[in-house]
């Protein structure tokens, strides 16, 4: 039989009543109603209990758990399981706070202020370690070689330190390796502009909880992200404090369209596989890429072609690790050690250069900045 609704004047009295200390008992009886309905008026009205819910034989009981006309079983108010609505909002903030995040890191502006072109060097896979065939020689001249020339700067695409966290008999190098990165972020100085993790980096944090490669880019002011990292670059007249070109270059450690017969195929297959999700250009359009950097398969590629209305970039970066026991029992070959670079010119009169290797675009720059100066 459904109970009967209590009104307005019954509820000041059920409440008035359990603030003088009566138990539901007792109220039941002065209204004629049944002791469980009192109980559960008072539960769903937050009524504080009377002297039988305070003073029972356990301590701090203040919730019904079930309950019917024969017997009535009681539970501390702390056992409630939460609301399902506190758990949403709990939850929200929790996501929200993850997806901003997770948008924010993912993308950078860098504002350079020059009225000549620069030139931006992307690479990967530098597998920094103490011993193997590691080119440390090669990856130092060319960290000093983009530090000493003007208007040279340079991004990483994650696996910087071979990192043999999950091997037991290399794990005493890992402290070195990173000294030996952080020697080397510390030779290029302001001119890395920033640097994603690769799943080497990543094994720190999968097997320590410990993100070594985010922290020492924090410490050298190096803009980390794990991943995945978009850079908007701006070339901002000196004189004018206009933006006189804007370049969007997207880099990633790997991505999973690789394809071994075409190596910059996963480059523009992800490419579009991103549209309408690129960085928005505020009027409701967006931002395609002009470059497309990706890492780790240890192939060395520069290929241009012409979509979206524009010539678009495809770079894909050979390692500084020669070879490895792994790759030789698996019968792969390692491009030999690249770092393809791209002139980018203010106003955007020329279209973008790109070259394969580092050394050839670098002397290009130093010639075009020469020209631009006389």
């Amino acid at each position: 039989m459904a109970s009967k609704r209590w009104s307005h004047e019954e509820l000041e009295y059920l409440q008035r009543r359990s603030a003088e200390g009566a138990s539901d008992v007792v109220i039941a009886g002065e209204m004629g109603r049944g002791k469980p309905s009192v109980t559960m008026a008072r539960e769903r009205y937050q009524i504080p209990g009377g002297k039988l819910v305070r003073d029972g034989l356990v301590p701090g009981i203040s919730r019904v758990v079930s309950e019917t006309d024969e017997r009535t079983v009681y539970a501390p108010e702390a056992s409630a399981t939460e609301e399902m609505e506190s758990i949403w909002d709990r939850a929200i903030h929790r996501t929200r706070r993850g997806l901003e995040k997770s948008k924010a890191e993912g993308l950078a502006v860098v504002r350079i202020m020059t009225d000549k072109p620069i030139a931006l060097s992307v690479s990967s896979d530098w597998h920094v370690s103490t011993h193997g065939a590691c080119d440390l020689d090669g990856l130092r001249e060319y960290a000093n070689a983009i530090a000493s020339t003007q208007g040279a700067f340079a991004v990483a695409v994650g696996d910087l330190y071979d990192n043999p966290i999950k091997f037991a008999r290399n794990m005493d190098d890992v402290p070195d390796e990173l000294m030996l990165v952080a020697l080397l972020f510390q030779t290029f100085g302001y001119k890395l502009l920033g640097t994603t993790s690769g799943n080497h980096d990543d094994w720190s944090k999968q097997f320590a909880g410990i993100d070594a490669l985010r922290w020492l880019a924090d410490r050298d002011r190096i803009h980390f992200a794990p991943d995945e990292l978009v850079y908007l670059v701006e070339l901002v007249d000196p004189k004018t404090q206009e933006t006189t070109a804007r370049y969007c270059v997207a880099t990633r450690h790997k991505y999973y369209r690789h394809s071994n017969l075409n190596p910059t195929h996963a480059c523009f297959r992800w490419l579009e596989d991103r549209v309408g999700q690129w960085p928005e250009t505020g009027d409701g359009g967006e931002i395609i890429p002009d470059i497309l950097a990706i890492g780790h398969n240890h192939i060395a590629c520069c290929e241009e072609r012409t979509m979206k209305n524009k010539g678009i970039w495809g770079a894909r970066m050979g390692p500084w690790q020669y070879t490895t026991s792994f790759g030789r029992a698996g019968g792969w070959k390692n491009s030999p050690p690249t770092a393809p670079t791209f002139i980018l010119h203010p106003h955007r009169a020329r279209p973008i250069e790109g070259h394969a290797d580092y050394r050839t675009a670098l002397g290009s720059l130093t010639r075009y900045r020469a020209e631009r100066a006389a």
